[in-house]
């Protein structure tokens, strides 16, 4: 793993996009404006963006609040004695969390859980939807993404949009492609890869 991240002139994330499948050099383009798919040095510029925000001093300062997130939650489902554990509980969590750190109101965090969930389950037979659909998906949480981004500039936050919004890359600002698609970066990855380790860790204990 070491050898391949520090030699990315051979295993390029760049060249053909971080997707198992093979990707057509017309949807490379899109798929190249979000960080995952980019190699150094353009790739470390755009994380150094948000790179404060996940510092280890900032994320052991969020363990009282997140311990309490966690309690909440079980909480609420704790006295039905049993509950939908992917939905209710594995996914809950980073889902208050990412949302939290990135500005997202309260009332809209249901929808980028479902944006997310038609983003990356095309192809799963539980949501059975499609390529097209992923791509409206993907438009939809854009759109979100823009929206969200006017109410910051209007009034800036302490949250990683108003950052985000604020920072450059080789002297520029982000254009609405880079923004967006970091957004979108920030929100799949900000829950649904946490939903999975965890529903995987409860898996192997059980």
């Amino acid at each position: 793993l070491r050898q391949i991240s520090r030699n990315p002139r051979v295993f390029s994330s760049w060249l053909g996009g971080t997707n198992i499948p093979d990707q057509p050099e017309e949807g490379l383009a899109g798929l190249r404006a979000i960080m995952l798919n980019m190699d150094p040095p353009q790739h470390v510029k755009f994380r150094r963006t948000v790179q404060r925000s996940f510092t280890p001093r900032l994320i052991e300062s969020m363990r009282p609040h997140v311990c309490e997130l966690a309690k909440r939650i079980v909480d609420d489902v704790a006295h039905e004695g049993e509950c939908e554990f992917v939905e209710d509980l594995a996914a809950e969590l980073p889902l208050q969390v990412i949302c939290e750190m990135m500005g997202v109101p309260q009332e809209d965090r249901r929808q980028i859980f479902e944006l997310s969930n038609r983003l990356i389950g095309f192809d799963d037979p539980e949501y059975q939807t499609s390529q097209e659909d992923a791509m409206r998906a993907s438009t939809e949480m854009f759109v979100y993404a823009m929206q969200l981004a006017q109410k910051r500039l209007a009034k800036p936050g302490d949250d990683l949009v108003t950052r985000l919004l604020t920072s450059e890359v080789d002297g520029h600002k982000l254009s609405e492609l880079e923004f967006s698609s970091f957004f979108l970066l920030l929100a799949i990855a900000g829950n649904e890869t946490t939903r999975t380790v965890t529903c995987w860790g409860m898996h192997s204990l059980i």
